[in-house]
C-alpha cells in the first residue's frame, strides 16, 4: 500500500506541476539548470531491530532512534526548473543504516534468530523526481524577507542498490536491487541569485524487505531522513537581473510593474484563480520601463491636440494617442502624482464641446494569462476614466475599454511599450 502511495504522490506531482505551466507566460530567456549537494542523518526500518518490539514510527524512546540512526551523504542532484511553479530533477544518493545487537533476538512474525553482532548496510538510490512550489501556487504575492522563501514538494520513482552485512553472512556484503519511491518536503532559501540553501524531511520506501539482512515481517522497508544542502543556480548571477527561473521572487523596484503584480493578484483571487503569480510579472517587469521623455509625451499630447483640431474641421480623427507613462500607485488603483499631471494636461485639451465620446483603452503587456490582463486593463483604463469625471469631463460620454494584452514583445522595452493607455475621440 505504502509503495502505491508513494507512486500516486510522484504522479499527482507531476499532473499538479504540468497543470500549473498551462496558461503561463514566463521569460524562456531565464536560466534554467541547478546543481546541488546535501547530506543528514537517515533512520531506516529494517530488521533487526537495535530495540526489541519496536515496531512503528514512533514507538519507544527518542534515544532509540537516535541508537540505530545512521549518515546520509552524498546526494547530488541535477534539476531543471521549467517554470516558477515546476521542476524536474535526477537525483542520486548514498545512504547508510546499521544495527548492533548485544544478544540475539528473534525476529517477530518470521521465527528466525537475529544473532548478536553487527548489521552494516548502505544504499545508492537514483530517482527521478518533481518538484512543485508550494508558496508560488499558494502565496505568490508574499512580500519582504517571506519572499526569499519557499517551500517545495517532491515525489520520485527510480532504484537502489543496496547491500548488507551481518554476522550469518561472515561479515561480507551481500548486493541486491529494488524498487524504490520518495517524497519530501523542502524549506529553501534564496541566500543570492547564485546559491540557495535548504533544509528537507524525506521518505523513501522500498520493494525489497530484506535490507537489513533478514526478512522484515508485518511492515515494509522504509525510511526517514533529514537532510540540509546547498544548490548551485547556474548563471544565477548573469545579466540581466533576476536570469535563473528560481530567482523570480527575489527582488522588485517600483512603480507599474509591482502595481500590475498587485492588482493581478486581486484579479485572480477574487475569481478563485491562483494560478498567475507575482513571480511572473516581477520578475519580466524587474527592470521597470524606461521613464518617456518630454518629446514623448509632448507628441501624444499633440496627438491628442490633433483629434480635437480635426473635429473641430468637420473632419474624422484617424488613430489615437497614446500615452506609456501613465501608472498606478503600488498595490492600488490610485494614479501616481506623475499620471495625474498628465492627466491634467490631457484634461485641458478635452475640456471642450468639440467631441461627444471619448474612447478610452487600456492595455498590458503578454506577462501573465489572458484572462487576468484583460480585468487588469479594464481597471486600468476605469482608474483614468474617472479621474478625468472628477476633473469635469462627463463621465456619460467616456467609455473605459480594457484591451488586454497588446503585443508578444519578451523584452523589457517591448514589453513597456506595451503598457499604455489610448485616446480616442469622436463626435
Amino acid at each position: 500500500m505504502k509503495k502505491i502511495v508513494t507512486t500516486l504522490l510522484f504522479l499527482a506531482v507531476l499532473a499538479v506541476g504540468i497543470s500549473s505551466a498551462q496558461g503561463r507566460v514566463y521569460d524562456k530567456n531565464l536560466a534554467k539548470w541547478s546543481l546541488g549537494i546535501k547530506g543528514g542523518i537517515d533512520y531506516y526500518r529494517v530488521e533487526p531491530y537495535a530495540v526489541a518490539a519496536n515496531n512503528f514510527w514512533w514507538k519507544g524512546s527518542w534515544s532509540n532512534y537516535a541508537l540505530q540512526a545512521s549518515w546520509a551523504f552524498p546526494l547530488v542532484f541535477v534539476e531543471y526548473t521549467v517554470n516558477p511553479w515546476f521542476g524536474v530533477g535526477l537525483e542520486l544518493g548514498w545512504l547508510n543504516y546499521n544495527r548492533s545487537l548485544a544478544t540475539d533476538q528473534i525476529v517477530k512474525g518470521t521465527g528466525k534468530t537475529a544473532h548478536a553482532g553487527l548489521y552494516l548496510g548502505n544504499t545508492a538510490d537514483a530517482l527521478l523526481y518533481g518538484s512543485i512550489n508550494l508558496t508560488n501556487l499558494i502565496a505568490p504575492y508574499r512580500q519582504g524577507g517571506w519572499r526569499i522563501l519557499s517551500v517545495y514538494a517532491n515525489g520520485g520513482l527510480g532504484g537502489a542498490w543496496y547491500r548488507y552485512k551481518t554476522p550469518d553472512t561472515n561479515n561480507k556484503f551481500s548486493n541486491h536491487l529494488a524498487f524504490m519511491g520518495m517524497a519530501s518536503l523542502t524549506t529553501a532559501f534564496n541566500v543570492s541569485k547564485v546559491w540557495e540553501l535548504f533544509v528537507e524531511g524525506q521518505y523513501r520506501s522500498y520493494t525489497k524487505e530484506d535490507m537489513g539482512g533478514l526478512s522484515a515481517a508485518g511492515h515494509s522497508i522504509d525510511a526517514i531522513t533529514f537532510l540540509v544542502g546547498v544548490r548551485w543556480k547556474l548563471g544565477g548571477g548573469k545579466k540581466p537581473s533576476p536570469y535563473h527561473e528560481r530567482n523570480d521572487l527575489l527582488k522588485d523596484n517600483g512603480g507599474e510593474s509591482l502595481a500590475d503584480a498587485i492588482a493581478a493578484k486581486k484579479i485572480a483571487e477574487n475569481a478563485n484563480d491562483k494560478a498567475d503569480g507575482l513571480g511572473d510579472r516581477v520578475k519580466a517587469l524587474e527592470n521597470d520601463k524606461p521613464k518617456p521623455t518630454n518629446s514623448e509625451l509632448d507628441n501624444a499630447i499633440k496627438d491628442l491636440q490633433k483629434q480635437i483640431d480635426d473635429l473641430k474641421k468637420g473632419q474624422t480623427p484617424t488613430g489615437t494617442a497614446s500615452f506609456k507613462d501613465i501608472r498606478f500607485k503600488t498595490d492600488s488603483n490610485e494614479l501616481t502624482s506623475e499620471s495625474t499631471k498628465i492627466l491634467d494636461e490631457v484634461f485641458n485639451v478635452l475640456n471642450n464641446d468639440s467631441w461627444t465620446t471619448l474612447e478610452i483603452f487600456g492595455y498590458t503587456d503578454n506577462v501573465g494569462s489572458a484572462a487576468y490582463n484583460q480585468k487588469l486593463s479594464e481597471r486600468r483604463a476605469n482608474a483614468v476614466k474617472d479621474y478625468l469625471a472628477k476633473k469635469g469631463l462627463d463621465a456619460a460620454k467616456m467609455k473605459a475599454i480594457g484591451k488586454g494584452i497588446r503585443g508578444n514583445e519578451n523584452t523589457v522595452e517591448g514589453r513597456a511599450d506595451n503598457r499604455r493607455v489610448d485616446f480616442r475621440v469622436s463626435k
